[in-house]
């Protein structure tokens, strides 16, 4: 269940990343046909976009924001998915974290999760295929500043 919701949060980062690129083809696209199609909808859509663009900008401010909260006390993560069997996949997460309650004591959590071929995300799929891959890793932490944009401070 963590995974689905660290997904669910992932996803949603990335489309608020992408908000000006869509926001940009609606209005150079999808206006343009409702427009010439649908008129009488025109200012509806308009209107709807308005408020979606206010909502994604909060949204990406908040992301923003708890993000570079969260890098205070995260120093990286770490993702990696092996192959234990034809089927049976293993994903270990490892995080170092700055202690809140020692003097600037770094803590390593780490945990393991046993996956099915289908469980796995389709990207992680997708390199195991096109490279013949039995391990594939990701450093989160990186990824993550890359998507936001953020430059953290260390």
């Amino acid at each position: 269940m963590p995974f689905a919701i660290l997904l669910i949060v992932l996803a949603l980062a990335i489309t608020l990343g992408f908000w000006p690129q869509i926001l940009d083809w609606a209005r150079r696209s999808l206006l343009l046909w409702i427009g010439k199609h649908w008129p009488a909808l025109k200012e509806l859509v308009e209107r709807g976009l308005v408020v979606l663009d206010r909502l994604a900008v909060a949204a990406r401010a908040l992301v923003r924001n708890a993000w570079r909260h969260l890098r205070r006390w995260l120093l990286k993560q770490v993702i990696k998915f092996t192959r234990r069997s034809s089927s049976l996949w293993v994903r270990s997460v490892t995080a170092w974290l700055i202690s809140q309650l020692a003097d600037d004591e770094v803590i390593r959590v780490s945990t393991e999760t046993e996956l099915s071929w289908d469980d796995l995300p389709a990207d992680v799929r997708e390199e195991v295929l096109r490279r013949r891959a039995s391990k594939v890793e990701a450093n989160v932490t990186q990824m993550r500043d890359e998507e936001l944009a953020l430059t953290v401070d260390t």
